[in-house]
């Protein structure tokens, strides 16, 4: 049997946990959980977004993106246009919303840094190239 240790897959799964945890106590001091951190951060990009495309972005199935999305609305930090036959609902930042993202953005970039400090930034870019193909391959194995 070969080390665990020398799965990729293994060690991602173990590398996400300890990020996840941090990640989330991070963002906690702020009000905001990863998933809302990452809504927000989406629709700051890309306003009026869909829940359909903030949920494949996000992750989370587009059922669990409604109560996501109306927890945020009643927060006050986003808006969602009327529900109507044919039409798509879409959503935006709000101040409020654009504020508590800003607000969280320093201690995600500091977040950042302790994660990537073992790391030159050509590592760092390619690590984050290399995890994003290998999310790209999982989920596309997951759809078929």
């Amino acid at each position: 049997m070969r080390n665990p240790d020398d799965f990729l897959g293994y060690t991602v799964v173990r590398v996400g946990h300890v990020l996840s945890h941090h990640f989330e106590l991070m963002l906690a001091a702020h009000g905001l959980t990863p998933r809302q951190f990452a809504v927000l951060a989406h629709l700051t990009r890309d306003p009026g977004l869909g829940s359909g495309e903030l949920a494949r972005l996000v992750l989370i199935t587009p059922q669990s993106m409604g109560p996501l999305l109306d927890g945020l609305a009643a927060a006050g930090f986003l808006v969602r246009t009327p529900a109507s036959r044919g039409k798509r609902r879409t959503t935006s930042l709000t101040a409020v919303g654009a504020a508590r993202l800003a607000a969280a953005v320093p201690a995600v970039i500091a977040f950042e840094q302790r994660v990537t400090a073992g790391l030159t930034v050509d590592e760092g870019v390619a690590t984050n190239l290399a995890l994003h193909a290998v999310l790209r391959t999982v989920l596309a194995d997951l759809d078929e």
